[in-house]
């Protein structure tokens, strides 16, 4: 992919998704565009990276605005998981009630976000 080409994709992006970070309970993640080439690699339409010192969501284009709410959602339940320092072994409903307050508090901090989620979802 050309230079030039990469930076009309993020514009592309950028237009999609009104936010470049997501504040979740107390992390930052940057929001990232996924590079074509990572999406055929791994057959993924988004990434979340947790790394202490770096936290990003990485998102590929999509050409329908439900399945691109579905992947940032996706992505971010992955951030949530993280910061709400649960592991493979949780009980569903540890789970479900950490994930929901973790949930509750990105919305409220991201008014952008949640905005951006309804009308993806065509919810008014």
């Amino acid at each position: 992919m050309t230079h030039i080409k990469t930076i009309r994709v993020m514009i592309l992006l950028l237009m999609a998704l009104p936010f470049k970070r997501l504040k979740v309970v107390s992390t930052d993640y940057k929001i990232e565009l996924l590079p074509q080439h990572e999406c055929d690699t791994y057959s993924v339409a988004g990434t979340c990276h947790q790394t202490p010192q770096d936290p990003k969501i990485k998102i590929a284009k999509h050409k329908e605005p439900t399945a691109l709410a579905d992947t940032v959602l996706h992505e971010l339940l992955h951030a949530c998981w993280t910061t709400m320092n649960l592991d493979g072994r949780e009980e569903e409903e540890r789970a479900v009630s950490a994930l929901a307050t973790a949930l509750i508090a990105v919305m409220r901090d991201n008014p952008k976000f949640s905005r951006w989620l309804l009308k993806q979802c065509n919810i008014k």
